[in-house]
This record gives C-alpha cells, structure tokens and sequence, in this order.
C-alpha cells in the first residue's frame, strides 16, 4: 500500500485545521464568558438570535463582493479571519470580576425553592423564626428590597412589610403567577441570585447568596468577600446598561459573523483548490449547490473538510483544560485567546500558499438563486438545514451554561 501525500492540498488542510483550531477553544466557551460578565441565559439568548439574522445578511453581500473581484477572494477571505479572531479576542480585555481574597472562607449550604414563591405579610410571631435581610439580585444590583427570610433550609415563603397584593411580586422584581387565598404567587428569577445581608447571626456580619432557583447552593461568606463584591457595582447599578456588556454584544457579533462567512468562503476555496477538473465543474455549476460537484470532487472536499474537525477537537480539548488549570473562583481565559491567536497566525501563513485557478463570475447570479430553489431535493435540504439548525442551537449555545 503506497502513502502518497498531495503536496498540492497541504495548505488548504492546514487551513482547515488552523481554523477551526482557533475557533475550538472560544467558541463553545463565549455564553459561558457572557454569564461571568453577569448576563443572564434570557438575554444572552436574544443576543444569539440576533447573530443568525446578521450572518444571513452578510453571506451574501460577501458573496457578491467575492464574485465582483474574484481575483481578491483571497484577501478577502483572510481579512475575514483576522475579524474574526480579533473580535473574539477583544474580549481579553474586558474586565472581568475580581478574585476574592483566598483567606475567605466560603460556607455552603443547600436551600430548596419551588418554582413558585409564596409572598406574605410579616408579623410579630415570626420575629423568633424570621431575619430582616436587605437584598437585591445579582443581575440587577441597583434596586434594593427589604424582605424576612426563614432561617431554615427549606425557603419557599419571602416575608415583607404591609398587605400584600398583585404588585408585590413586581416589587420583589418577580414574575406575577396567581393570588390564592389573600397569599400572592410569584416566579422567581432564573440564572440570577439574591444577594442578601444579614446582621445579627451569633454577633457577626454576613452575606448570604440565595439563589431563585429551584435546589440551589446559598453561600455565606464575610464581610471582606462581599467588600469585594461592592466594589464590582457600576454607577448605575444595571449590567446591561454599562459599556462592557455593549463591547461584548459588538465583539460577540462581529466574531461570529467573521466566522461564518470565512468558512462559506473557504468552503468555496476548497473546491477552487482541489484540481483543474474540479474547479472547472464548481466554477460552471457552483450555483446548483453539491448536486454539481461531482462525486469525485465532493469526496476530496470530505477529505480535507475532516482536518477541521480534527483541530476544533483538540484545541477545544487543549483549551478547556488549560482555562481549568490557570483558573480560581473565575474563569481565565487567557490560555484560550492565546491558542486561538497562535493557530490564527499559522493558518493566515497557511492562506498564503493557496494556490487559487481563475474563475468567471455567473452573469445573473439572481437567476442561478431562481433555478437553485426550483429543485426539489434543494428545498428538501433547506428544510433540513432550518430544523437541524433550530435543534443545535439549543446544544451550541447552552451546553456548558
């Protein structure tokens, strides 16, 4: 059995590699960077929504810039690779929360929440059972609330001063679920923790972190834990109104727009690459999707796409466990963005030994779209891709919340 190695198609699998390389550590990783920011899983996922409808809307104006000066597709290309690192990278420099000091003792307990929380009103007869705690929640720290909580471990009551009504919950910075019996419902929060203060346990001063979910940890940790907690509260208070969650939304965005247009390119530089008989075909018939490449082409492309796979696996691999090995009670991601920027660099050098043939732009590029969506078996693709796609969304982007 003779090993030939086709000197012709190293660059485009180390460009494969390379690529998916840099994406391997970030990618799986940037809602889990969001949410040490303080971003909350329903914000996060209206974040994500939106870079579907923008990538859609870049392909192709991309494509038609690639098409008007095919001799540029490959700067073209390349530039799309240092936008998309650089945007990922960016992030290194947002700040992230502070370490806390490691002689603080942290203290776990367990409280269990129902999914829905009684309000009610507080009386002198809970006064042996019941502490006074001034709160507020971790994804909205400017908006204070004054509540009694039971010192047990089971919570599934909030006390407060006065009648209770259906404002209560909204108060309380609650969902509104129902009023039974002169007793309000609400719906605690989900992904956010009610930062609580309490005085008066066996003479010293504590916080304790409830959080709104169902069998969640609580933590109770001293004053100069908490100190360093304050001193991460903005001037005004709220998360999504400060200049880093909007440097995260502008960097997440334009990484991931990069990234998905330079990997429609460089799927069309693979077939410009993989030989004269190929080219040719994708050049004549590359608006008929893979129906026109022939199965020798398509076979070859297979061949080279797996390098991908193969670098996405490892640096993702590589990454998480360096990011484990670096960090504390946060995450650091530096030996993530350091991967990614060293495997960028070796696939732009990669790019540049692409040998790229001559191709003729299609003439009506709106008639070729025309023809393409009247063949069954494309619109039979299409609706597989939109459900396989809605599907992974869910796995991509909250697998690791």
């Amino acid at each position: 059995m003779n090993f030939k190695i086709d000197k012709r198609l190293l660059p485009i699998k180390a460009h494969f590699f390379f690529f998916f390389a840099a994406l391997g550590p970030l990618l799986p990783q940037m809602n889990v960077f969001g949410r040490q920011l303080g971003i909350s899983a329903d914000v996060m996922g209206m974040v994500t929504a939106v870079l579907p409808l923008l990538w859609a809307a870049a392909k192709p104006l991309f494509g038609y810039v690639v098409d008007y000066w095919p001799s540029q597709r490959k700067l073209v290309f390349m530039l799309l690779i240092v936008v998309m690192t650089g945007s990922y990278c960016g992030l290194w420099f947002l700040p992230m929360p502070e370490e806390p000091e490691s002689s603080v003792q942290l203290l776990r307990s367990v409280y269990q929440f129902n999914n829905t929380v009684t309000i009610q009103p507080y009386n002198i007869d809970h006064s042996e059972r019941l502490q006074m705690v001034n709160c507020h929640w971790s994804c909205e720290r400017n908006y204070d609330i004054h509540v009694y909580l039971p010192n047990s471990s089971l919570v599934n009551s909030v006390y407060v001063d006065g009648a209770v009504n259906d404002t209560s919950c909204s108060f309380l910075r609650m969902h509104y679920v129902d009023t039974r019996g002169g007793q309000v419902i609400c719906s605690p929060k989900d992904e956010c923790n009610l930062m609580c203060f309490e005085e008066g346990i066996n003479g010293s001063r504590k916080r304790r972190e409830i959080s709104g979910s169902k069998d969640a940890n609580s933590l109770e940790v001293d004053d100069r834990f908490f100190g360093k907690i304050e001193k991460e509260r903005k001037d005004d208070g709220h998360v999504y109104m400060t200049v880093v969650f909007w440097v995260f939304v502008v960097l997440m965005c334009m990484g991931t727009v990069a990234f998905n247009v330079a990997n429609c390119i460089g799927d069309a530089v693979c077939f410009d690459v993989l030989g004269a008989e190929a080219a040719i075909k994708y050049g004549a018939q590359r608006a008929w999707g893979t129906a026109g490449y022939g199965a020798e082409a398509a076979s070859k492309y297979g061949a080279q796409r797996a390098w991908g796979t193969a670098g996405y696996g490892i640096t993702a691999l590589l990454g998480g466990w360096l990011v484990d090995l670096v960090s504390g009670t946060y995450k650091d991601f530096t030996p993530a963005f350091i991967v990614a920027i060293v495997a960028t660099a070796i696939d732009l050098y990669s790019c540049r030994s692409l040998k790229l043939p001559s191709l003729s732009s299609p003439d009506d590029s709106g008639k070729a779209l025309r023809d393409v969506l009247k063949i069954p078996r494309v619109m039979i693709f299409i609706v597989f891709a939109v459900v396989a796609g809605t599907f992974d969304s869910f796995i991509i982007y909250y697998m690791f919340w």
